[in-house]
């Protein structure tokens, strides 16, 4: 039951870096040797640890699916990726586990207060022996 919501996390959070790698993408139009193909583009994720285990099952599948597109992923708890960010570390999308520190992102003016996404919930779960009454 652990990734019972992985296809909806995976869903918004592919949506939501396609998004991103569209703005972040361009195209050659000028010159002699004008080509539509897209220019490479890497994003640059920080997410919380507890997202490793999604984050890296999605990667491979959101590059094939956005040629040009490479994901750049940093691990680390919220807070830290917080002030990493707050001290000026380049990211392109700043996936916290918690509202508390993308509040400081936000004070901080690195993020627009409002642009921010719930893109997945936690529940608590308690797991006991089936002979434990």
């Amino acid at each position: 039951m652990r990734f019972s919501r992985f296809p909806i996390f995976l869903a918004a959070l592919l949506s939501m870096l396609l998004v991103a790698a569209c703005g972040s993408s361009s195209t050659t139009t000028s010159g002699p040797a004008a080509t539509n193909t897209p220019v490479p583009v890497t994003l640059t994720i920080s997410a919380a640890s507890s997202l490793t285990d999604a984050f890296n099952a999605m990667k491979p599948k959101f590059e094939a699916a956005n040629p040009g597109v490479t994901l750049s992923i940093n691990y680390g708890g919220s807070n830290t990726l917080a002030t990493q960010i707050t001290q000026g570390a380049n990211v392109d999308v700043f996936a916290s586990a918690n509202t508390a520190q993308m509040q400081v992102v936000i004070k901080g003016g690195e993020v627009t207060d409002g642009t921010q996404q719930t893109f997945v919930h936690n529940r608590l779960a308690v797991i006991l022996p089936l002979a434990n009454t």
